[in-house]
């Protein structure tokens, strides 16, 4: 065999052996199947496909869910901002299931093939009694606020709820009574002054479903005050308790008429 031909089989056999390129050719690289966890990337077959979708209140496709977790085929995405992403699943039927604090898990039929959308409506885990004398705090105590004022407060209330020093359900903060020196002191005014019977109106109820889906405004507040009707000092000169936990406080959140604290 001539030099020329053996220089040409050596070559070919560097070009075979390392997937290099010859002459501007690219090599081909396997198609791979797999996927990342967090299941962003993009879907590499058409064997494969993607569900995506929104996840939301039921009843009201505003309040989005922010924060939650879906589960499929072994996997599981968090809710973010309301939605959801899915790639690299093989085409098929699964069974989803999505889960969010203070509402019932939801199980979802649902068929891939390519690109799905797959929208969830979240049902609350309260009681309609539960829902509905949130709400009425939520208006006796914020009642002319604007609306993320309104939300600020219903998100104080579940706050309260995950607090270990608080009641652990809603109905428990909202009617709780602390007894000091033989005195009564209510958590809530309207409780006390009986605003808390009046129904709430449509605002107040809207709060509560925002707060519920995860929106808080006050970041991890747990209490709040009127701060133009509230006095910095009692008569005794003393200053009061609400202003001493607003002055701890680093955040300073105030939003509308209210003071929020932690």
């Amino acid at each position: 065999m001539g030099k020329k031909h053996l220089l040409f089989l050596i070559l070919i056999s560097v070009v075979f052996l390392t997937g290099c390129t010859l002459f501007g050719v690219p090599s081909i690289t396997p198609p791979h199947n797999g996927g990342d966890d967090d299941g962003t990337s993009v879907d590499p077959s058409p064997g494969y496909g993607s569900l995506v979708g929104t996840v939301y209140h039921a009843g009201s496709s505003e309040a989005k869910l922010q924060s939650g977790q879906v589960e499929i085929d072994g996997r599981t995405v968090p809710i973010k901002n309301g939605t959801y992403e899915i790639h690299n699943l093989p085409n098929g039927t699964y069974t989803m299931r999505v889960t969010k604090q203070w509402y019932k898990p939801a199980e979802i039929q649902v068929v891939v093939q390519g690109s799905t959308i797959q929208d969830v409506e979240m049902i609350p885990d309260l009681t309609f009694n539960e829902l509905d004398l949130f709400a009425r705090l939520v208006h006796a105590e914020s009642q002319g606020e604007i609306e993320i004022g309104q939300i600020a407060v219903a998100a104080t209330v579940l706050n309260r709820v995950l607090h270990p020093d608080y009641p652990n359900s809603i109905t428990g903060v909202i009617y709780e009574v602390t007894v000091v020196n033989g005195i009564k002191y209510y958590q809530y005014e309207p409780v006390l002054n009986g605003r808390i019977n009046l129904p709430a109106g449509q605002v107040a109820k809207d709060a509560v479903k925002y707060a519920l889906a995860g929106t808080d405004p006050t970041y991890g507040a747990t209490g709040f005050f009127a701060h133009r009707l509230v006095p910095q000092y009692n008569s005794s000169g003393k200053r009061a308790w609400v202003w001493e936990q607003w002055d701890k406080d680093p955040y300073k959140i105030r939003i509308g008429n209210h003071s929020f604290f932690r």
